[in-house]
């Protein structure tokens, strides 16, 4: 009898480990393990990603972690795949990860497919400079709704969307011919 209420502890452990990791990968799109967003503003950052997703035809993230990681992006990687994130064939997945342990911030995007991204990886370094600011004042919510609108801007850009047309002087053809 001894044995058996042993093995239903540690089976009822294992249970209570295993649920909170399935139930992830069946549940929304903001994850805040770091617990650094408000129920309020986590519901409002879940309905944009979610109206987000909808529109690009790919699977909008955020999360937050809290864990010892040596390389951040493959931390990203691992929360999409570990989690069965992705739209259609190619997965298509953008990731805005914030790790407070580390206190290091990524914008990952993951696909299977070798064509078809929706950022660029110069445009992705402009999500994250954009965002440094409020990242480093403390501001998550204000830095995951940049994530989200220069998101959708550039994925709009990307699929011939209205860029504006405020290029700097040093991006024209002829003032770079007129250099050389």
């Amino acid at each position: 009898m001894k044995k058996w209420k042993q093995w239903m502890a540690v089976w009822g452990v294992v249970w209570i480990l295993l649920v909170p990791t399935r139930a992830w990968a069946d549940e929304g799109h903001v994850w805040d393990w770091a617990e650094i967003l408000s129920e309020q503003e986590e519901a409002a950052l879940e309905q944009e990603c979610q109206q987000l997703s909808d529109e690009l035809e790919a699977d909008i993230l955020i999360a937050t972690s809290t864990e010892r990681v040596s390389d951040s992006r493959e931390e990203a990687r691992s929360y999409i795949l570990d989690n069965g994130r992705g739209y259609g064939e190619g997965r298509e997945s953008i990731l805005f990860l914030i790790n407070m342990e580390e206190r290091v911030f990524t914008v990952y995007e993951y696909n299977t497919e070798a064509s078809g991204y929706l950022l660029t990886d110069d445009e992705i370094d402009e999500i994250i400079h954009d965002v440094k600011g409020e990242m480093s004042a403390g501001n998550y919510t204000d830095a995951c709704r940049i994530f989200l609108s220069q998101t959708e801007y550039y994925s709009e850009v990307d699929f011939g969307g209205n860029r504006s047309e405020d290029t700097d002087l040093l991006d024209s053809v002829w003032v770079r011919a007129a250099i050389s």
